[in-house]
């Protein structure tokens, strides 16, 4: 499909949720801005209507006080197994308040493929994704021990010295100036 009728199509079928239209880095992928609140109906309708069978990823980063998501979806044929057309979808949520966590749609009963991309961020960036319906689905100790406290891939988060009596590498590394 060309990548302009798509983005025309989506701007009709879901007024005002796109908000910008890039190129992605320095490639020809296409990278379309949304309203954060409106991921999910966009979601559907990528699926559905256009094809988007496949979230091969989803980032996430912090810039400033503001998380953004990145979702990279592409287009399949089930009878070939060939790829075809990239598409990425970013949004961005403002943090409130630099240590509470952040709640933002999920997209996983549109890709069941999101569900461990959804738990990675929700336990590293403390992102609380919530279920049609307004469930939120939180995970806890999968990735992180049991007992950590905080959000460590955050900007603001500082790793403790120690965890369950284990010096932390880095204020080791300090302490030691900068020596190993």
């Amino acid at each position: 499909m060309d990548k302009s009728k798509l983005i025309s199509k989506l701007e009709a079928g879901f007024p005002g949720a796109v908000l910008q239209v890039q190129r992605f880095g320095k490639t020809e992928t296409q990278c379309l801005w949304i309203e954060g609140k409106r991921i999910r109906e966009v979601a559907r309708g990528l699926k559905e209507d256009f094809g988007f069978n496949i979230l091969e990823n989803l980032s996430v980063m912090q810039i400033d006080d503001a998380l953004v998501l990145t979702y990279f979806l592409r287009t399949s044929d089930p009878e070939t197994g060939n790829y075809g057309e990239c598409l990425i979808v970013r949004l961005s949520a403002h943090l409130k308040k630099p240590n509470h966590a952040l709640e933002v749609a999920s997209i996983v009963d549109f890709w069941a493929t999101a569900l461990p991309f959804e738990m990675e961020a929700g336990e590293l960036f403390g992102i609380h994704f919530v279920l049609e319906g307004g469930t939120k689905r939180i995970v806890t100790g999968l990735r992180l021990p049991v007992g950590w406290r905080g959000y460590p891939l955050r900007k603001n988060y500082v790793f403790p010295e120690s965890f369950s009596g284990v010096r932390h590498e880095r204020a080791w590394i300090e302490k030691a100036g900068g020596k190993k």
